[in-house]
């Protein structure tokens, strides 16, 4: 009963070491030896795991194998319909492969489900202003979007910084984003 445990904890530790090595830019390590140790040891385990399934579709994410990633969420969204990470994850992997409607549709299930989910607001922001350039909408989902950094991450403030920034950034010259970006 310990060694999928085991397991999942070993994969997870491989894609951290993968993740030290890309941010160090470390030329001694090759960060996709990481990924693929990472990889061997989520395939050891049993798929009816739902880290042991997350664990597959980071690998692969890493690897920049998208369609792959997919669908290996798409199965955890199936045995784990109770999930919401696996959802904020095929939501996150969409947009990656610049799949808008899907990743929208994906956001959209989130929020159906948590109201005030960090990562599907930000994802909707995201949307709005660099898709849509719709800034009426985008500024009252960035306001839902602090109101839930605020309600569930009051000390995280990387977070924060980190959307402030980018919707700053985003907005041009658009004074109702600046002014939530600045209050924040």
């Amino acid at each position: 009963p310990l060694e999928p445990l085991f397991l999942v904890a070993s994969g997870w530790l491989e894609l951290e070491e993968w993740r030290q090595a890309v941010i160090a830019k470390d030329d001694s390590k090759k960060p996709e030896d990481f990924l693929e140790r990472a990889l061997r040891e989520f395939s050891k385990g049993h798929d009816d795991h739902v880290d042991i399934i997350m664990g597959k579709a980071k690998v692969l994410e890493g690897q920049r194998k998208w369609q792959s990633s997919l669908e290996i969420l798409n199965n955890a969204i199936v045995k784990h319909s109770w999930f919401l990470p696996a959802l904020i994850e095929k939501a996150k992997t969409l947009m990656m492969i610049a799949d808008w409607g899907q990743a929208l549709d994906t956001a959209q299930r989130i929020t159906d489900k948590e109201q005030d989910n960090i990562e599907a607001l930000r994802l909707q922001v995201l949307h709005l202003l660099s898709r849509e350039s719709r800034t009426e909408a985008a500024s009252q989902t960035l306001r839902a979007l602090f109101a839930a950094i605020e309600a569930h991450e009051p000390r995280n403030y990387e977070l924060l910084v980190g959307c402030a920034q980018l919707f700053a950034r985003l907005a041009g010259r658009h004074h109702k984003i600046l002014n939530i970006t600045v209050n924040m």
